[in-house]
């Protein structure tokens, strides 16, 4: 085996990585004994007693030793790879009795953050997976999540709470690094998991600390998110401690990470998806021999049937996690009925209380294309487009209602108006809609006010008596009724059952006209416009593309906004990620800002902006970035071209939707990079702010390919 080398030295001598981190340990009864940890920062030691946080976390105080604080002296570890043979790396590591080693997911996400193939990085996921499906199948699911950058499904509100402050503490407690330490560092790697690694590498430990499973870390997770109440910052820094203090490289690198909602190694869902795919069909494949597996890891080659086989159950895994959203009922399901595939779908499929990623609508520049695309002569549904939040509305058995936002969050308590408005409908058990919440003028429901409006609403527990805003919720689709699945019936069968069940006083269908003539759209168009509508959502009543497609961006929906009017048939969606300082009248305000797209974990810079903000937001979004928002140094995932040199670099935090004239290929932004042009990205022209798009998710901003479909339409039309 190939394996590259590690440079660690133990004992005054060098070992490889295969030497140094795939002995297992020699003394099974280091567990009885309180571990010591013995540090040296330059003149600097300590030595410090600590607990073993796979029994109670807590951390006992350090004897400190030194009379300074620890200076840095050398520099970062390099980041770990496996060799060529993954599998044959992963079973050589320790295996303990009670779970899989955290240590081994950690150096595949270390071996992700090295390449940048896409077909690379699933086999090296794979890898992993299948190694955790021989020897501990029950740390599947635990490892998907952690892979994923999730503790928990979207809409359970699994929140960790710990903040870039609290971990630099724990780093600093563990490790006696000065805050000053701490601060080069980041300034220097711009990545506080590597800081982590840096300074957790020094940790000389007396003894060591029974290995990390993938269990435990993230059961340890879990219990952070669920610390609540008095001392819950103190209780939360201890759970980070005792993990750090029980890390092994490069797991503090991984650990803080995930701690900061960011792994930063690519391992989009796609990828995920595809690699537990191949992983379940090389399992099955070799089920009756699993020694000759861990003993050869010869699995990768595998025949073309095979390759067929595990497009297949990708494929099937697609629509499970589309309908359902729900890991763990997939993983189970997988891990249970490993020749039972075809029946996946039949048992992760709707169901109401669990979120199905919702369908979306392409762009169109004009009326006529739109029929074009959805047909000449056949009857179209053109719907107002609503100026609203996207919300999935569930009704279950019992009577409960819940509400869902298109990233699939729980914002049942942001809305008890709009559930209220449910609670009166007859004749429904149980149902799925899909649904849009407008603002309405207080003195005037027939008005709709911009989405804004819905921004200045608390995001929960929001009391009927408190309510300022009031709304109305359109409902415009039905996936799901009295038991009944409707995704794969046409539209026009899905709103004709819409208007016999749910159209009332307290819950409204859009505005629609059906129609096949160009004339009669364009002045429906016109109307909804002057109704303060974004625009139309137009549909296929009947044919293929008429059903609904859960997560798609559907052939059978067109919409058609008036931005069309004004250059650009849509606007974008997309990410500050840095800044410069203005002038003149901008003096002491951020402007312009620098904006990205997203792609598989990382931003790529489209324009700068610097047009379309009021005084008053030019004022609140430097004070909102100034306050702790500010970067160092530039992120690696950050692919911003070196001429381009902002004042400062921001955190992705914020989407903003932004209009612009029309897209250009650019010679310095990198969105889409590769696809219209091998050398050049695609940049936006006069790019304006719209509004922050507090309905999304960094990681729901628009991506490079639909900048990239962007920009093959408009070269088309011209």
């Amino acid at each position: 085996m190939k394996s590259k080398k590690c440079r660690q030295h133990v004992q005054g001598k060098q070992l490889t990585l295969q030497q140094w981190l795939f002995v297992p340990a020699k003394d099974k009864n280091i567990d009885q004994q309180t571990p010591s940890i013995h540090l040296e920062y330059g003149n600097c030691s300590e030595t410090k007693s600590v607990s073993d946080p796979t029994k109670e976390h807590s951390v006992t105080s350090a004897q400190v030793t030194s009379q300074s604080s620890p200076t840095l002296t050398e520099k970062p570890v390099e980041t770990q790879v496996f060799g060529e043979n993954n599998m044959e790396d992963i079973f050589q590591l320790p295996m303990e009795s009670n779970g899989f080693p955290f240590q081994a997911v950690a150096l595949t996400l270390d071996t992700l953050q090295a390449t940048s193939s896409r077909l690379s990085s699933i086999e090296i996921l794979s890898d992993l997976f299948l190694a955790i499906l021989l020897k501990y199948p029950q740390d599947l699911l635990a490892a998907v999540y952690l892979c994923t950058n999730r503790i928990a499904a979207p809409w359970e509100a699994v929140e960790l709470g710990v903040g870039g402050s609290l971990i630099s503490k724990a780093i600093m407690e563990v490790t006696s690094a000065s805050k000053e330490t701490l601060r080069s560092l980041y300034k220097q790697y711009g990545d506080l998991g590597d800081v982590a690694q840096i300074c957790c590498s020094k940790l000389q430990r007396l003894f060591t600390p029974s290995s990390l499973t993938t269990q435990q870390v993230y059961q340890s997770l879990k219990k952070i998110a669920q610390t609540s109440g008095a001392k819950s910052v103190s209780r939360k820094k201890d759970l980070v401690k005792s993990l750090l203090i029980a890390s092994r490289s490069p797991e503090a690198r991984y650990i803080v990470r995930i701690l900061s909602q960011h792994i930063r190694v690519g391992a989009v869902e796609k990828t995920v998806i595809a690699a537990l795919g191949r992983a379940f069909v090389i399992l099955d494949a070799v089920r009756c021999n699993k020694e000759e597996v861990t003993c050869r890891a010869q699995v990768l080659k595998y025949s073309m049937e095979t390759k067929t086989e595990t497009k297949s159950l990708v494929e099937r895994m697609n629509r499970a996690l589309s309908e359902c959203s729900d890991w763990e009922r997939i993983i189970t399901f997988l891990v249970n009925n490993a020749h039972s595939w075809n029946q996946l779908n039949e048992y992760c499929k709707l169901q109401p209380g669990i979120p199905l990623k919702p369908q979306l609508g392409k762009i169109t520049k004009s009326v006529d294309e739109m029929i074009q695309d959805l047909g000449v002569d056949s009857d179209i549904s053109c719907e107002w487009k609503y100026d609203g939040q996207r919300c999935q509305v569930h009704i279950l058995e019992n009577g409960t209602v819940q509400l869902f936002s298109r990233h699939l969050e729980d914002m049942t308590s942001k809305y008890p108006d709009v559930v209220s408005s449910f609670t009166a409908i007859s004749r429904v058990s149980n149902a799925i809609l899909d649904a849009e919440i407008v603002a309405v003028h207080p003195s005037n429901s027939q008005m709709y006010l911009p989405f804004q409006y819905l921004s200045t609403r608390a995001r929960k527990d929001v009391q009927l008596d408190q309510i300022t805003i009031q709304v109305r919720v359109i409902v415009f689709d039905l996936m799901f009724l009295n038991g009944v699945c409707l995704i794969e019936q046409p539209f026009r069968q899905r709103r004709s059952i819409l208007e016999q069940y749910f159209k009332s006083d307290s819950v409204t269908l859009p505005e629609t006209l059906i129609s096949s003539s160009a004339n009669e759209v364009e002045a429906w168009f016109n109307k909804a416009i002057s109704n303060g509508c974004e625009g139309l959502m137009c549909k296929a009543l009947d044919g293929p593309n008429s059903v609904y497609y859960p997560s798609k961006r559907s052939e059978g929906w067109s919409k058609i906004k008036k931005d069309y009017v004004e250059g650009m048939s849509d606007t974008m969606d997309l990410v500050p990620i840095a800044a410069w300082w203005g002038n003149g009248r901008k003096a002491g305000w951020l402007s312009p800002f620098l904006l990205a797209c997203y792609h598989d974990g990382e931003f790529q810079s489209v324009c700068r902006v610097m047009s379309g903000f009021s005084d008053e937001e030019y004022k609140r979004l430097t004070e909102f970035y100034l306050r702790d928002k500010t970067l160092p140094t530039k992120p690696l995932y950050y692919q911003v071209d070196e001429s381009l040199r902002p004042a400062l670099w921001l955190q992705a935090c914020q989407v903003w939707e932004i209009r612009g004239a029309e897209l250009t290929l650019s010679p310095i932004h990198h969105a889409a990079i590769g696809l219209a042009d091998s050398q050049r990205g695609i940049s936006l022209r006069f790019p304006r702010f719209v509004r922050i798009r507090e309905d999304k998710s960094i990681e729901e901003s628009t991506d490079s390919q639909y900048i990239f479909e962007l920009y093959k339409q408009q070269v088309k039309n011209t």
